[in-house]
């Protein structure tokens, strides 16, 4: 009867045999730094959600990685597999406390499982103990000017490439045109006019293009020939200047030449504005009668006496060499202009370089300037964002306070003769502990003391000793011990430095963070950002 209970049972609730919650270690003995192969296999229902650990969750031991679950299907069900891999630093026993693992709306948890880290012996005899070696003194790393260099570089190819087309380019483009430019005004008429003629202008229906190249030509030879302004001038203002010039008798056309002009400029004007279109042959004989106006034109110019002609010639030859030294003087003047905005850049820059060296530490700023990382340190867990990564040190021993410690973790950067030293340590306290030992702990006079005799061993002098309390920006309260001193660098000279102490107590644990640094207002801003990043986890 009770065995058909129980299959009915199965048949009705089949839930609640659905779920098994398995752990596993691939070891339970490892040496200091090894990793243990932790593993979390879930059966469920097909239809059930799982969820995982984390996070560091596995007390003392820390958790290094994990990998993404791994599923396996059955039928009605599957299994899940999630490995984490652990480790610690530290010899002793520990305990990986149960984790919970929640299956849809119910939690579940694992077994405990106890595992013991064994230090690593050492064959004195066969590897015998050397003293530490003294602190070598290395030059400094050579500063990069790589963006200086590439600044340089980009300016000369510009420069470069400037030069290029204005000195190469340019020139074969301007070759022809300046040719032609300094031939006699008659003969570049000429030469324009047969070019207009071999113009594919008449060919692809352009007779506007054709017909204001064609009074362009002429124009252009009017002003430079017999110099009228002829270009800016309307038909009947062009006829009015030369028919002044025919009175003053500066000019001997023919009324037939006159007329002649006369109607080619007023059918341009038609074919410009009233969008007339001549036919081929009488736009190739408006050219031809603008060429006999031409000739007509250079024969109609009274001769100057050769005394005016020089002078003009050399009043022309003067205008020319003034427009050349112009010119020059305004390349010169760019180029100048150019090569002072690169100097004072690089002036600028190297000034503004060389001053903040001055006034600020290049370490210090550099180290702010530049990426800054969040990590976990010890256990519980305490979260700093700090310039670099701190690295675990060799932990300390405290013999007067070994009846109340539980575990000890020791991270630094650099060194207490450096410009910037960073220091924390976490102590978790036996379970047990009651509030009174938390405050003993706590004692300016026994807490700090241990850390100001770090000080003194470093070389430090003339320490000041301050102390007030302090609350961390998320409202965690804790002591603050602070001051100055003089303490040597680490080639021995003596450096104006100051030191930050702060104490905390959160979750069972003593934590402590320690900050010491050259006097720099970059390092206080730095010694703030630090201090403010601190988080305690669970």
């Amino acid at each position: 009867m009770k065995r058909i209970l129980y299959y009915i049972s199965l048949l009705v609730f089949p839930s609640l045999y659905g779920q098994e919650v398995k752990v596993e270690a691939n070891t339970n003995n490892i040496k200091i730094g090894e990793q243990i192969q932790y593993k979390i296999a879930v059966k469920a229902p097909a239809d059930a959600a799982v969820q995982f650990p984390e996070g560091q969750t596995f007390g003392a031991l820390e958790m290094v990685k994990t990998r993404p679950a791994d599923t396996l299907n059955a039928s009605a069900s599957y299994e899940l597999v999630k490995e984490y891999y652990l480790t610690q630093f530290d010899e002793g026993k520990y305990a990986i406390p149960p984790q919970k693992i929640r299956i849809g709306n119910q939690d579940y948890f694992t077994d405990s499982l106890h595992i013991e880290v064994h230090n690593i012996a050492i064959d004195t005899l066969k590897q015998p103990l050397y003293d530490i070696k003294p602190i070598q003194e290395v030059p400094a790393p050579a500063k990069s000017y790589f963006w200086v260099w590439l600044g340089i570089g980009i300016w000369l190819f510009i420069l470069a490439a400037f030069l290029f087309y204005f000195l190469v380019i340019r020139k074969k483009k301007i070759t022809f045109p300046w040719q032609r430019k300094q031939l006699p005004p008659f003969d570049r008429a000429i030469q324009d006019l047969k070019d207009l003629q071999n113009s594919k202008y008449l060919i692809q229906s352009q007779h506007k293009e054709y017909y204001t190249r064609l009074t362009d030509i002429v124009k252009v030879y009017l002003e430079d020939e017999v110099h009228i302004l002829a270009k800016e001038s309307t038909t009947d203002e062009l006829l009015d200047k030369i028919n002044v010039l025919q009175e003053e008798g500066k000019l001997n056309l023919t009324e037939e030449t006159i007329n002649n002009l006369k109607r080619v400029l007023q059918n341009a004007d038609l074919v410009k504005f009233a969008k007339n279109k001549p036919s081929d042959n009488n736009a190739e004989y408006d050219r031809e009668t603008i060429e006999n106006v031409v000739i007509k034109t250079k024969e109609a110019i009274p001769e100057i006496p050769s005394e005016q002609q020089l002078d003009e010639q050399a009043y022309l030859q003067q205008i020319r060499l003034k427009r050349q030294k112009r010119k020059r003087l305004l390349i010169r003047i760019a180029a100048g202009v150019g090569l002072f905005i690169f100097l004072s850049g690089v002036g600028l820059y190297f000034g503004y370089r060389s001053l903040k060296n001055w006034l600020f530490n290049p370490y210090i700023s550099e180290l702010n300037e530049g990426k800054w990382i969040t990590s976990d340190y010890g256990y519980p867990i305490t979260e700093l964002t700090t310039p670099k990564a701190l690295t675990r040190r060799q932990i300390v021993d405290i013999a007067e306070y070994k009846s109340l410690i539980n575990n000890q973790y020791s991270f630094y950067m650099g060194s207490l003769n450096s410009e910037l030293y960073i220091l924390t340590n976490i102590f978790s306290f036996r379970a047990g502990m009651d509030d009174n030992q938390n405050e003993l702990l706590l004692d300016p006079q026994k807490v700090n003391e241990i850390m100001l005799s770090e000080l003194d061993k470093a070389g430090a002098k003339n320490i000041t000793t301050l102390q007030e309390e302090y609350t961390t920006p998320s409202g965690i309260k804790g002591i603050k011990v602070y001051g100055k001193m003089t303490i040597p660098d680490e080639v021995g000279r003596p450096m104006n430095a100051s030191y930050e102490l702060y104490s905390f107590t959160e979750n069972n644990a003593l934590q402590q963070l320690l900050i010491t640094h050259i006097n720099d207002i970059n390092a206080d801003e730095l010694t703030k950002r630090i201090v403010n990043s601190i988080t305690f986890k669970n």
